[in-house]
């Protein structure tokens, strides 16, 4: 031996030097990542800021004629929609970017998980017939409390129904039912395109983007993150599929809650309605 101290890490040896260098790289990744999505999100949020105030405007412009209304709410909501899509963007990399650095704000509290999920689908539910489809509830139990990250959980379970309606059929329908036995079992499941089996173990990793048309792609982020959150709330997540049958994503969370914890109250109406058309901002009406 040369007198050198070596790592052992994912299976590769590595000199402790080596180590140290391939961290430094790492974190002035994670640091631009971050910087950058700052950055981004600034004027983003005065761009959405600008377009309300042009909102109220036109309402107030009553003598304006029809075609040139047309004209420009047609305009203004092709600005809004991909000023929510690069601001999904950013957040996303913002939260992975949190994430992979520990400092995401994970705050579990007790909730009524049946609830929680029926009244996220009921918000979701007139955007989904103005699309063309339909969304089921159903739970084997009224109620069921236990401990997670309310905030965390939304935002799962709305990108899952997010993702349905992107890749579902004319007048699809998704499912979403809750089982409660060992774990919470959520499951989200349409009647879509469907996964090629080859790609069932990729919908989960970074960036990774699963062609199965050629009508909707995003930037592989979203599953990813999902995944992160469900782990953060010590749940698992798996996915099955058919091509031309559908797809169906089931997440078990721990049957736990915390000693000594009220009941958490329901999220605001509007921070729900905010929060939904974030997820759903690539999908075109």
């Amino acid at each position: 031996m040369d007198g050198d101290v070596f790592l052992v890490i994912d299976d590769k040896r590595l000199k402790v030097d080596e180590f140290k260098e391939i961290q430094k790289k790492e974190n002035l990744k994670m640091d631009f990542f971050a910087t950058i999505s700052h950055e981004l999100r600034t004027p983003i949020n005065l761009i959405l800021s600008s377009l309300q105030l042009i909102d109220l405007k036109i309402d107030f412009m009553k003598e304006l004629k029809w075609e040139n209304r047309e004209f420009l709410e047609k305009n203004l909501k092709r600005l809004r929609q991909n000023s929510y899509r690069i601001l999904k963007l950013v957040n996303n990399l913002i939260d992975s970017n949190r994430i992979d650095s520990g400092k995401f704000n994970y705050t579990p509290r007790n909730c009524d998980i049946i609830s929680l999920v029926e009244d996220i689908c009921m918000s979701t539910s007139d955007f989904i017939k103005n699309m063309g489809m339909n969304i089921v509830f159903d739970t084997d139990k009224e109620e069921k409390i236990i401990a997670v990250d309310i905030d965390s959980i939304e935002r799962i379970i709305l990108n899952l129904i997010s993702n349905a309606i992107k890749f579902s059929k004319e007048n699809g329908l998704i499912e979403v039912y809750i089982k409660c036995n060992d774990t919470i079992d959520i499951i989200i499941k349409d009647n879509g395109i469907g996964i090629e089996p080859n790609n069932l173990e990729k919908v989960f990793d970074r960036f990774e983007q699963v062609k199965n048309n050629d009508k909707k792609n995003g930037s592989g982020i979203g599953l990813s993150l999902v995944r992160s959150l469900v782990e953060m709330n010590n749940g698992i997540i798996k996915v099955k599929s058919k091509i031309g049958i559908g797809t169906e994503f089931i997440i078990s969370l721990e049957d736990k809650i915390l000693e000594n914890d009220c009941l958490q109250v329901e999220l605001k109406h509007d921070s729900r309605i905010d929060n939904m058309k974030l997820e759903f901002s690539d999908i075109y009406c």
